[in-house]
């Protein structure tokens, strides 16, 4: 199944090519289930109470280490790009709330928890790009029980030209930033995504009030009193 996945932004390489937006949203959340555990992310954002997030934590604290999880921000914020630009939103065919619900819980909890490194001679990546799926292949994909086992040649052993810096991002992480503006970790990071998502169903009005958009304003207003 992940193998089948990999090979379908050069297989169907006109079509990625086109950035079909129904196409992309589909291919980026299916990465998504590759890569996060979302009900392990829930957990840690509270679901189930305080305690079980407490443990939950730890795990998700070791996932923001791999290259699974780095790989798992790029299809989250490739999901906020699509929307925030075709306005989608308004289609009967997509759930624009839920893709937004999953991509914010991905990619503010990989925020809250990574852990900040010297990055001064480190370049910033910025997430809400135009990405080369094709180029990158199978880097951050893994099994549900190993991280950081990448099913496709690293990039060490790849020709100098399809080495991409979302690639090198995927391997060896860094700063990010997001539309524009850096990141740091911790709960201010993970509140600024959060309302970013928010602001992106506001304007669209029709999920205003879906289960789901109540969810992202409930866990912004919480997230600094989790820290």
């Amino acid at each position: 199944m992940v193998l089948s996945v990999i090979s379908l932004p050069s297989k169907y390489a006109e079509l990625f090519r086109c950035k079909d937006p129904l196409t992309m949203l589909a291919w980026n959340n299916l990465c998504l289930l590759f890569t996060a555990d979302l009900d392990l992310l829930e957990i840690g954002s509270g679901r189930e109470g305080s305690e079980p997030a407490r443990r939950a934590m730890v795990a998700i604290t070791k996932w923001s280490r791999s290259a699974g999880a780095r790989r798992a921000i790029l299809h989250a914020s490739q999901i906020f790009l699509i929307l925030s630009s075709s306005r989608l939103q308004v289609s009967n065919m997509a759930r624009a709330d839920r893709l937004l619900f999953v991509s914010a819980l991905v990619l503010s909890m990989y925020l809250f928890v990574v852990e900040q490194r010297d990055t001064e001679d480190i370049q910033v990546f910025e997430l809400v790009q135009e990405i080369n799926w094709t180029t990158i292949g199978g880097e951050g994909l893994q099994s549900s029980q190993e991280y950081n086992q990448p099913i496709s040649p690293s990039i060490s052993e790849r020709p100098a030209d399809l080495v991409d810096t979302a690639s090198e991002f995927i391997r060896h992480g860094g700063p990010v930033s997001f539309s524009g503006e850096d990141q740091l970790s911790g709960a201010t990071a993970a509140r600024k995504i959060l309302l970013n998502f928010v602001y992106l169903l506001d304007d669209v009005g029709k999920w205003r009030e879906s289960r789901y958009s109540q969810l992202l304003r409930i866990m912004s207003d919480l997230v600094i009193e989790g820290n």
